[in-house]
């Protein structure tokens, strides 16, 4: 009998789309968590199991927005898929944010043939009104995509099934390739001879990706730039200098075609079926609104809004944390006064020695009573902030939309500083503060 080759399955996604909830849907307990050697990024690879006793190594690949290699998640996620050793590629797609995520789907297509995305959120795309053509979608990629709700475990299975066949040959993928501008594609096409002339393996396969990294200045591609000839650079100088020539750059070239051609493909497979209300009634009077929460990230991520709505909301949080948790905190003192004069009387009443006396309800419970008094409060007010702004996502680079997206393609984010900032900041206050 022949032992079925193992296959390796990578999974690839932007952060929060369910790429770890597919993965241990697929993997279960047989997983295993560790570091990428010589990374502090966790690494988690286990194996999934077919009915038809087939199994496939799964390897999670760290959350990133673009396969670029400017943070320690993004270079492990190049260099892996570059290895050689990934058979299929399964990349995870919120269907709530399409045209966001497809940026990663058309770099990743430039990278390697064997692609299957799998579109996750189904059901939330559902209750935003929101019409998914999935096989339009894969008409338009040229890769297999499967509809999938990872937290029911819809569609894991088949997303599952669908990569193997992939990286077996029976389901043939004939990937998209985004067309750029005249002037990026001349220089690629400059670069290509020269890193398929040196390359191998997956590398060469990848060259055209490889080119467009030269040309943004990436620091994966400009290190294996020291293993190809000085031509390159001299072409990437001439390159850069006819840009400028035009009053641009390349990178932001390419962020530009790629961010266009993922708006071009979302707004063909995207249907707003309906509008998600909601419906007050007060005595015979009815008022149907848009969904609230819709609502708040309108505002919120508004280009002109979103920051002083910020802003008022960061003053309100402190507000409530400096001086409006003075009110719980003073409740708390009366209740554990009240409570520290109960168990004197009670220690009395049944003869309690001074010492064990002293040990619990001064040292204990006044102890740990004042402790509580001072910090709960403001703990509380520190933790349901930051509840907050995870629940809608405040301040992170793909929700707050603060300018226009960068030439890697992200959403600015300048607010999240600013807000771990200001809550240290409150923390710290009402600390010193209780301390005093």
């Amino acid at each position: 009998m022949v032992a079925l080759k193992t296959l390796t399955i990578a999974l690839l996604g932007n952060p929060n789309t369910g790429k770890s909830t597919l993965f241990n849907a697929l993997t279960g307990l047989r997983q295993h968590v560790g570091n990428w050697p010589g990374k502090t990024v966790e690494k988690a690879e286990g194996f999934a199991h077919l009915p038809d006793g087939r199994r496939a190594r799964i390897v999670d690949l760290p959350g990133t927005y673009a396969l670029h290699a400017e943070s320690p998640e993004e270079r492990i996620a190049c260099e892996f898929l570059l290895s050689g050793e990934v058979d299929a590629v399964i990349i995870v797609v919120d269907a709530t944010n399409l045209a966001r995520n497809l940026y990663l789907v058309l770099q990743a297509l430039e990278l390697t043939d064997k692609v299957v995305v799998a579109l996750n959120m189904m059901d939330e795309a559902k209750a935003k009104g929101l019409q998914v053509d999935t096989r339009r979608l894969s008409a338009l990629l040229g890769v297999p995509v499967v509809p999938m709700v990872a937290v029911k475990g819809e569609g894991v299975t088949e997303a599952l099934q669908t990569a193997m066949a992939v990286a077996e040959g029976v389901t043939s993928t004939h990937p998209v390739k985004p067309r750029y501008g005249l002037l990026v594609e001349t220089c690629v096409q400059k670069l290509l001879p020269h890193i398929q002339r040196v390359a191998n393996g997956q590398v060469q396969k990848a060259g055209r990706w490889l080119a467009l990294r030269m040309l943004e200045g990436d620091e994966l591609a400009l290190s294996w730039l020291a293993k190809v000839d000085s031509d390159v650079q001299r072409m990437l100088d001439e390159c850069r200098r006819e840009a400028e020539g035009f009053g641009t750059s390349l990178d932001l070239e390419i962020a530009r075609s790629v961010h266009e051609h993922a708006e071009t493909i979302a707004r063909a497979v995207i249907a707003q079926t309906h509008c998600p209300t909601r419906h007050w009634r007060i005595g015979r009077w009815s008022l149907s609104i848009p969904d609230w929460t819709e609502i708040l990230d309108n505002l919120l991520t508004h280009r002109w809004l979103g920051i002083p709505l910020t802003l008022a909301i960061f003053g309100g949080i402190f507000w409530l944390t400096a001086i409006g948790a003075n009110k719980p905190s003073a409740l708390l003192e009366e209740g554990i006064s009240w409570l520290i004069a109960n168990l004197r009387a009670f220690s009395d009443a049944i003869g309690m020695p001074w010492w064990l006396k002293g040990m619990l309800i001064d040292g204990v419970f006044l102890g740990r009573g004042d402790s509580l008094r001072r910090h709960v409060p403001a703990d509380a007010s520190v933790l349901c902030s930051l509840r907050c702004f995870g629940r809608f996502r405040l301040g992170a680079p793909h929700r707050l939309q603060l300018g226009q997206p960068d030439a890697k393609g992200r959403l600015s984010g300048q607010a999240l500083p600013f807000l771990h900032g200001l809550l240290w900041l409150q923390h710290t206050w009402r600390f010193s503060d209780s301390r005093n």
